[in-house]
């Protein structure tokens, strides 16, 4: 290229200097384009590696060769050349077939058949870049093994400088990384272990040692361990070495601790196996007492129930113990009831429901009372567990050691997986005992309803669901079979619109959708022709589920109403008659009423105004006779109250003002009569006025109120009354409320409350209804309601 390309800032170029041969000599990509970014000459190596033909080539620009995120910095490079003269860079060359190659790209400003262009060549980056992820991957493994190895590491001069110390090394020594520098090799090795100068001796002479030596922690603990060191060159040039340190005392512990995860390991297998293959809650018990002390290595165990709060003798008796002391097991009572006994550690691990380690039984206060018998025994240390069944301490485990801490966190921890793993098994075996009693129950139960279900005289049927809305009845009872009038092969095995009658199945498969659907029963009134006759029943479907939990079958109760329907039809239309012929009699005595209340009004009431003339005339002629005009006086006295006589008892069978005036003014009329009567202070609001009510409509509301209004005189004992009456939307709405004792359940449903019977019966026959609800010493209040559009 330095033949080829000129110093920034001189020009020029023979033409002849780019000869074909010369180009393809070049190595990597050469190429040659002017300030437009047209391609003027190129390498067949170029059209190689980017998979392009020359044709393609002179018709791209170079930035088409680069991927997107790259094109923006190579357009600021190629830019730079023709600024400055000359520019490189490291970018991605981007193939016809999509693939990234990593390159390494320079370019020179020249003139060219008088076009000011860009030369340059490409050289492939791609031993290089896998080259430097090698090395990188190699580093992090080194970095990954020197910071996670168990062991201590530390990097070295020949001379005891130390450069680095791993995580491990740190740990070690409970040093940081720069005392462990600071410190050096003389610093953390013990100076009275005359082994370090016959390693570093032999490391010397064959480049590498292996031996021991004794090393100093930081708050000057000397500890023994292996050690490995070489010398090896480092990227500088110097001579390096390695020390690798195995704490001896860490692997001896790490071997202890693995005897005893093995001993924990063989123990709460053996158990297990005890434990999940009884089947009997006695001698399960039994053998965990005994493989606890034989295969633990435990000095005593026994195990105990505990008796419900309830029981009044709260006494925990070993059921099972093993090892030391077991000669004593009647002996050994512990009693909840007693204060010093509870303060014991299987009494508190009962009380408390939580596990109770005692580390050193000779100073723990609670063990008083067994004081001397453990230290004849040589109980030392114990754990009690709680053992919880059906939400309660049910059994009480208790282990004893001849030497002190033996319960730490992880021994307690594998008792606690014995102990629960013991207290599932309990639970398996009482419901296998359990499960045995309940099918035996379940035998005996089935049997009684296969009695039921042949005996009863309710329909029972089962179906099951074969697709969506496809049902089939898998068994049915005789009443069935007798209420339908179906046979047996008419019915098993066949679907429902085999035997549903056809005008009841959209409403049957209706509500067998929704019991499915709702995972809830479903009941409603149905009735159906079968050959049997008409029959209506009360049908209830339940669904049931399999045991995956799907709801694919339906358990249907019909109870058979048909004579009792026939009966409330029966009823029904007695009743009707009857409201017929109480309607047709209230007319009727109305109509007599008005009859007479006219009879009495116009006849008496002439007669009378004429009797009253007459005596009129009388007082004129009486002469002086005393006696005669007191007679006379008499007379006239006693016609003027039997004229009142004959209005009032006219008004009460038919007032005139109704008809004359209508409704409103003859409530309005009456409630004054009332309150003048009675005393009792009435409040009237009425909006009737302007309303058209037909004359059976009005009566019938007219003596509700007299009806009501005679209560409240009679029985209320009220001070006070309001009636409201009004039309709510297509209803006249009366209320009348008092303000007295308040009429009672038990009043208002007492046969001889006729008056209430007959406000209700006038209401219904008007269409209308009568609520009354009373309050104790707050009141009754009576609300009639007429629809108008009825009436």
């Amino acid at each position: 290229m330095k033949n080829l390309v000129p110093e920034t800032g001189k020009t020029g170029l023979m033409e002849s200097n780019l000869s074909e041969s010369v180009i393809g000599s070049l190595p990597g990509l050469f190429y040659l384009y002017d300030d437009t970014g047209k391609f003027i000459h190129w390498n067949r190596n170029f059209e190689v590696v980017s998979g392009y033909t020359g044709e393609e080539i002179s018709q791209m620009h170079p930035i088409q060769f680069f991927d997107e995120p790259e094109k923006a910095i190579l357009a600021e490079k190629i830019a730079e050349v023709f600024e400055k003269g000359q520019a490189y860079i490291e970018a991605h060359f981007f193939t016809k077939d999509k693939k990234l190659i990593p390159y390494y790209f320079n370019g020179y400003s020249i003139q060219y058949q008088n076009k000011h262009c860009l030369i340059g060549v490409g050289i492939d980056l791609t031993e290089r870049v896998e080259a430097e992820k090698k090395r990188i991957e190699s580093e992090g493994q080194f970095k990954a093994l020197f910071e996670n190895t168990m062991d201590g590491i530390l990097l070295t001069r020949p001379n005891g400088e130390i450069l680095h110390a791993n995580p491990a090394a740190c740990r070690m020594f409970s040093m940081t990384e720069e005392e462990i520098q600071a410190k050096g090799r003389n610093g953390i090795v013990d100076p009275e272990d005359t082994r370090l100068d016959q390693i570093l001796e032999e490391r010397k002479r064959t480049g590498k040692a292996n031996g021991e030596l004794r090393f100093v922690r930081k708050d000057g603990e000397k500890f023994p361990a292996e050690i490995s060191t070489s010398i090896f060159t480092g990227p500088d040039g110097d001579e390096r070495s390695s020390l690798i340190i195995r704490d001896v005392v860490y692997l001896k512990n790490a071997e202890a601790s693995l005897r005893k995860v093995n001993r924990e390991l063989f123990l709460l297998n053996n158990a297990n196996k005890v434990i999940f293959k009884a089947t009997e809650e006695d001698a399960l018990i039994k053998e965990l007492c005994h493989l606890l002390v034989e295969e633990g290595k435990y000095i005593m165990c026994w195990i105990g129930y505990v008796p419900e709060k309830e029981h009044s003798e709260q006494l925990v008796i070993p059921h099972c113990m093993a090892g030391a002391g077991k000669e004593r097991e009647g002996e050994i009572i512990l009693n909840l009831n007693d204060a010093e006994q509870v303060k014991g550690p299987a009494a508190r691990a009962i009380l408390t429901a939580s596990p109770v380690v005692i580390n050193h039984i000779a100073s723990e206060p609670g063990h008083k009372p067994w004081k001397d018998a453990a230290a004849a025994y040589g109980f030392a240390s114990s754990v009690s567990f709680p053992l919880i069944i059906d939400h309660r301490v049910a059994i009480s485990m208790n282990i004893y050691s001849s030497n002190t801490f033996s319960f730490d966190e992880e021994e307690t921890k594998m008792l606690g997986t014995i102990a629960d793993n013991f207290i599932y098994a309990i639970g398996g075996i009482r419901n296998a005992k359990n499960k045995e009693l309940a099918e035996k129950k379940l035998n005996y139960n089935e049997e009684n309803l296969r009695l039921i279900f042949a005996s009863t005289h309710d329909i029972i049927f089962m179906l099951s669901l074969e697709s969506p809305n496809k049902y089939k009845f898998i068994s049915v009872n005789n009443a069935f079979l007798q209420a339908t009038g179906l046979k047996p092969e008419q019915v098993f095995n066949r679907y429902l619109d085999e035997v549903i009658p056809p005008v009841s199945l959209p409403i049957v498969l209706e509500k067998y959708d929704a019991a499915i659907r709702g995972k809830s029963p479903m009941q409603w009134e149905e009735v159906s022709e079968y050959p049997s006759g008409t029959k209506t029943g009360i049908v209830t479907i339940t669904p049931v589920s399999d045991e995956n939990g799907h709801f694919n079958r339906l358990v249907g109760f019909v109870h058979d109403i048909t004579e009792h329907k026939q009966a409330e039809e029966d009823m029904d239309r007695m009743n009707t008659q009857l409201r017929s012929l109480s309607n047709y009699m209230q007319t009727m005595s109305e109509l007599e009423r008005t009859s007479i209340a006219r009879e009495i009004h116009d006849v008496l009431g002439q007669q009378m105004t004429a009797l009253k003339y007459d005596i009129a005339w009388l007082k004129k002629r009486k002469g002086t006779d005393e006696e005669v005009h007191e007679r006379v006086e008499a007379m006239n006295h006693l016609v003027d109250e039997t004229i009142l006589s004959i209005r009032k008892v006219s008004s009460e069978l038919r007032p005139k003002i109704l008809d004359d005036l209508g409704l409103n003014a003859a409530i309005e009329w009456y409630v004054t009569q009332f309150e003048k009567n009675t005393g009792i202070k009435c409040i009237i609001d009425s909006d009737l006025e302007d309303l058209e009510i037909p004359k059976p409509v009005s009566i019938t509301i007219y003596r509700i109120l007299q009806e009501a209004l005679t209560n409240v005189a009679r029985h209320s004992h009220a001070s006070r009354v309001e009636i409201f009456a009004k039309v709510d939307g297509e209803k006249v709405v009366m209320e009348i409320c008092d303000n007295g004792k308040g009429i009672t359940n038990a009043e208002m449903e007492k046969a001889t409350s006729f008056g209430l019977l007959g406000m209700t019966e006038r209401a219904k026959m008007i269409e209308g209804e009568v609520a009354i609800q009373g309050r104790k010493d707050m009141g009754t209040r009576v609300v009639l309601t007429v629809p108008l559009h009825k009436n």
